[in-house]
C-alpha cells in the first residue's frame, strides 16, 4: 500500500484553508469597557491629560520641530514631559512552535513559554526616548531575572527605587522642564504606606481579648473642620491605644450605624454599584480621608526638587517595549537580554 507524499499532502493542506506558520499573537484590548475604567477615564484621567496638554511638544508630518501652541502668547514657555513606565516580560523559546495554523484562526493571547524570563522596565517619552543622563551614562532602564533562584520579585521597593534613580537624572540634566510620570495600575505600583488609612478588614467593634502583639498603629483621620480625628482610644481610657472599630469612627463622624453589617454579603467594595452606605467597610471606604491616601509612588514624586506629577492609566499598557522601535542610546542594542546557559 502506497503512503501520501509530502508533498501532495502540504498541497492539499493549503487547498483545505491551512497554512504553515506559527500562532498569532493577540492580546487583551476591551479593559477600556469596564465601567470603573470608563468612570476613571472620564473623570480623572482625560481631564488630567488636557490639563497640562497646552504645555506638552506637539509635532507635525512636516515639521519635527517641537511646534508653538496657538494660544501661547510667551517665548519662555516651560515644557512638560510625559514619561510612560512600563515593564515587559520575555520568556526564551516563546513562541517557536511552527504547525499548520487554519487561516481563519482567530488571534488569541498566548500563554508564556516555560525558559528562562527576564523583565525590562524602563520609562519612555515622545521627546527624548528611553530616559537617560545626557551623556548616556545613567539610565532608568531595569533588567531583572524574576524567580526565587534569581533576582527575587519586582516588588514596590524595586519600582521606587527605579523612580528615584529617574527623578535624579531628570533634575540633574533636565531641570528646565516639568515631568510627568505615567505608570499602569498594577498592585505593585499602588501600594500605600503601612500605617496608610484603609477600611479592608476593618471590625466594626474592638474589645480586648487574648495575647497582646505589637501592630503598627493606623494613622489618624480627620473631622469635617480639619481637626484630627483619633482612631484610637485616648490614654487614660480603660482600653487605651486600643483600636475604636468602623462603628464608632463613624458615629463620631455624625453616621447612623445601626443595623449595618462589617460587611455586606457582595464581594469587598462590590457593593458600590448598589449602595454607598450598604455596610459600614463601605461606608468608611468613601469617605474623603480614606479616597485620597496617596500611595508611596505619589508621595515621593510630590517630594521631588522639581515639579513632578504623577498619574495612572486605568489601562495596563499593552504596547511593550521591545515593540517601541529602537531610540538613540537605547541600552537594549548592546546588552545581551539571555545568557548563554
Amino acid at each position: 500500500m502506497k503512503t501520501i507524499l509530502l508533498a501532495a499532502t502540504q498541497c492539499w493542506m493549503t487547498k483545505v484553508g491551512y497554512q504553515w506558520g506559527k500562532d498569532s499573537k493577540g492580546q487583551y484590548v476591551d479593559g477600556h469597557k469596564c465601567e470603573d475604567i470608563a468612570y476613571y477615564h472620564q473623570n480623572t484621567s482625560i481631564p488630567a491629560w488636557y490639563k497640562i496638554d497646552s504645555e506638552m511638544r506637539r509635532w507635525s508630518s512636516t515639521n519635527l520641530s517641537p511646534e508653538q501652541h496657538e494660544d501661547d502668547e510667551t517665548d519662555n514657555l516651560r515644557w512638560t514631559v510625559i514619561w510612560f513606565h512600563d515593564e515587559s516580560t520575555f520568556n526564551a523559546h516563546n513562541y517557536c512552535k511552527t504547525h499548520w495554523v487554519p487561516r481563519d484562526a482567530k488571534t488569541l493571547p498566548q500563554q508564556k513559554g516555560e525558559g528562562s524570563s527576564l523583565m525590562v522596565a524602563n520609562f519612555i517619552s515622545a521627546d527624548y526616548g528611553w530616559l537617560h543622563s545626557h551623556n548616556g551614562k545613567e539610565s532608568a532602564w531595569v533588567l531583572f531575572r524574576a524567580g526565587k533562584g534569581h533576582d527575587g520579585y519586582f516588588t514596590n521597593d524595586k519600582i521606587l527605587e527605579q523612580t528615584k534613580k529617574a527623578m535624579s537624572i531628570l533634575e540633574k540634566d533636565y531641570p528646565d522642564e516639568d515631568h510627568v510620570f505615567v505608570f499602569d495600575k498594577a498592585t505593585t505600583h499602588l501600594k500605600c504606606a503601612d500605617i496608610a488609612l484603609s477600611a479592608h478588614s476593618m471590625p466594626k467593634s474592638c474589645h480586648p481579648w487574648g495575647v497582646k502583639i505589637n501592630k503598627i498603629p493606623m494613622s489618624n483621620g480627620t473631622f469635617a473642620d480639619g481637626s484630627p480625628h483619633e482612631f484610637y482610644q485616648p490614654p487614660g481610657h480603660k482600653d487605651a491605644r486600643f483600636f475604636k472599630g468602623m462603628a464608632t469612627i463613624l458615629a463620631e463622624q455624625g453616621f447612623d450605624t445601626s443595623g449595618l453589617k462589617a460587611v455586606s454579603q457582595f464581594k469587598a467594595f462590590d457593593c458600590v454599584t448598589v449602595a454607598n452606605s450598604c455596610c459600614c467597610q463601605q461606608m468608611l471606604h468613601n469617605q474623603p480621608d480614606f479616597v485620597n491616601v496617596e500611595s508611596l509612588l505619589e508621595q515621593i514624586c510630590w517630594r521631588g526638587v522639581l515639579k513632578f506629577y504623577f498619574y495612572q492609566n486605568s489601562i495596563v499598557s499593552s504596547t511593550s517595549l521591545s515593540n517601541v522601535g529602537a531610540m538613540p542610546n537605547s541600552p537594549t542594542a548592546a546588552t545581551p537580554l539571555f545568557k548563554r546557559c
